[in-house]
């Protein structure tokens, strides 16, 4: 399913390059998709969809891409539960204008039409909250933020859920700009947009008044509400939902995510012990962790102290005529471990005490065949979020969102000529934060490790803060602030757009090309192998030396902009206010 297949444009072809591999193979391995299902989303992605990433990139305007943690062009992502078959998915945006937000709106209409029965009902109902339209706003946002940064507040963005043969629209509103233009908290926002959803015949304040106690008394870890997501469908329909997305810094011990799932201990009801049951058996392996069991007030090190995005981004799901919101947990799992192969491992071992042996089995397969350029023993580049929920009408549910391996330093895809590869041996690098695991033990170390129970004996509203890092406590203000700034996530979420770049000399890096289940069934490193790649396609580290932005354009964008007349960005945290207490 070439690119000639679809007659796309250059820009078209450049994108789908990267597109393609991914998923087409999540496509069949998902199971639930007819040859004919499959050919037809395809055919869709690469000539309604690709148009959304615009030009490719070149090196006189690389227009690095702050938004996600590798700069794919999007999110594609696989969501398992017990009852039904996998689902494939995938979200997107791209840098736009934050001041004429309408016009972004418009160019996405057309790919909108393609879906099954859009209504952008609610979308554009929040729209009349979120959108900068009174000009002292505006001047307000523009005096803070640099001219060349306009485009990089994170506002809208689309995906779809792929049904069988349909198309199901989702859209987000990201609320960043409106909190730079009122000095109002993204809580404030978040729900009071939704509320005035009730004067166009929406009410959602049932839920809201839950969700809202949560946020303003009964939030230890800090957790800020930062993007809307919403199924663009009939919003009168029971199964229409609005998703709003909180972020956490760094807390992420299980007495933290107990106090997110529970909204504060406000919600005990049956099905939700079961679902704390159930998460409470997978926490630590969600957190790239296997061996014995973390204590339940353990907060993991993150790898990278200098990102600007939070481990947690759970979503708090409401539908017409509900009165509690339903809670999926996202957690950033390139913040916990230290190779793509470390994260598989725990995803199959998380399909396994939920009783999925075929999903099981076959996770391994799937990422070979969906990223066959990977080297799972790097640093993680094509794993970003896991995710669990859990309601009694389908059982546990688990979602894993990938990247498009261009955050690897294998970034060759399959377009141009036929060259030979030498493998070559890879050092297993020492992420931030972690200690090298020894030889013989699987777990990581560091933590007072507690007996396995099912749940956690501690109270709510005890003591959970002994464990957090001092960086956590003392400089967590700044961060959850550029964070909530610059994240549009994941989020269910989304994805984002790639800004890959080209060098003159048109230079590109050796691979480890082969994936597999375990070190031993991988290739013998003296072994060749041949792949098309293109002579223009080179990797995301190299890019960033080339326009020398450094490896991560979230760090860049926050070392160029200190923001010095945003006065919430200067304060000083107050380390009580933030302890960690569930």
């Amino acid at each position: 399913m070439g690119a000639s297949k679809y007659n796309l444009s250059p820009d078209q072809q450049y994108w789908w390059q990267f597109v393609e591999p991914s998923l087409s193979s999540m496509l069949e391995y998902a199971g639930q998709y007819t040859p004919e299902e499959q050919d037809s989303h395809m055919e869709w992605y690469a000539t309604q969809v690709t148009p959304i990433f615009g030009i490719q990139p070149s090196e006189e305007a690389p227009d690095p891409n702050p938004f996600t943690h590798d700069s794919s062009p999007c999110h594609i992502s696989i969501n398992w539960c017990s009852k039904g078959k996998p689902t494939v998915r995938s979200g997107m945006t791209r840098p736009h204008d934050v001041f004429n937000s309408q016009a972004f709106v418009d160019e996405l209409q057309p790919a909108m039409e393609t879906s099954d029965q859009p209504d952008r009902a609610i979308f554009d109902g929040l729209a009349k909250s979120l959108f900068l339209k009174d000009p002292q706003e505006i001047a307000k946002v523009k005096a803070v933020v640099p001219p060349h940064l306009h485009t990089r507040i994170p506002n809208i963005g689309i995906a779809w859920d792929l049904v069988g043969a349909k198309r199901k629209l989702k859209l987000y509103h990201n609320p960043q700009a409106k909190k730079l233009a009122t000095s109002r908290t993204g809580n404030d926002i978040v729900v009071s947009s939704i509320r005035a959803l009730a004067n166009d015949g929406y009410n959602y304040n049932e839920a809201m008044d839950v969700l809202e106690r949560y946020v303003t008394e009964l939030n230890p870890e800090k957790l800020e509400l930062i993007i809307i997501g919403m199924d663009a469908a009939e919003p009168t329909l029971p199964t229409t939902r609005i998703k709003p997305y909180g972020i956490v810094a760094e807390a992420n011990s299980w007495e933290t995510v107990k106090n997110i799932y529970t909204l504060g201990g406000q919600v005990l009801n049956q099905e939700r012990k079961q679902g704390l049951d159930i998460l409470r058996s997978i926490w630590d392996l969600m957190r790239c962790h296997r061996g014995q069991r973390l204590a339940d007030d353990y907060h993991m090190p993150k790898n990278d102290s200098s990102s600007t995005r939070g481990v947690l981004t759970p979503s708090f799901e409401v539908k017409p005529g509900q009165s509690l919101p339903d809670v999926k947990v996202y957690v950033s799992q390139w913040q916990f471990a230290k190779t793509d192969r470390e994260i598989a491992e725990c995803t199959v071992e998380i399909f396994k005490r939920l009783g999925w042996q075929k999903e099981a089995d076959s996770y391994f397969n799937l990422l070979q065949k969906a990223f066959p350029y990977a080297d799972l023993d790097g640093p993680p580049a094509i794993h970003e979020y896991i995710s669990f929920a859990y309601n009694d009408t389908k059982g546990p549910g688990q979602s894993c969102w990938f990247n498009l391996q261009s955050g690897s330093e294998s970034e060759v895809r399959v377009k141009g000529e036929k060259f030979s590869i030498n493998p070559e041996p890879r050092s297993r690098p020492i992420a931030i934060g972690l200690q090298e695991p020894s030889v013989t033990s699987t777990a990581t170390p560091g933590p007072t490790a507690t007996p396995s129970a099912t749940t956690s004996a501690t109270p709510l509203g005890a003591s959970a803060d002994r464990r957090l890092s001092d960086g956590a406590k003392a400089g967590i203000g700044i961060r959850a602030a550029l964070g909530a700034l610059l994240l549009l996530g994941l989020v269910s979420f989304l994805g984002f757009r790639f800004r890959g770049a080209r060098t003159k000399s048109g230079s590109h890096q050796n691979m480890v090309p082969v994936l597999g289940p375990i070190k031993t069934d991988s290739p013998s490193q003296s072994e060749t192998c041949s792949y098309m790649a293109s002579k223009e396609t080179i990797s995301i580290r190299q890019r960033a030396e080339v326009f020398d932005v450094g490896v991560r354009p979230d760090l860049y964008l926050y070392q160029q902009w200190q923001a010095p007349l945003v006065p919430e960005l200067q304060k000083e945290p107050d380390v009580e206010t933030h302890k960690y207490r569930v």
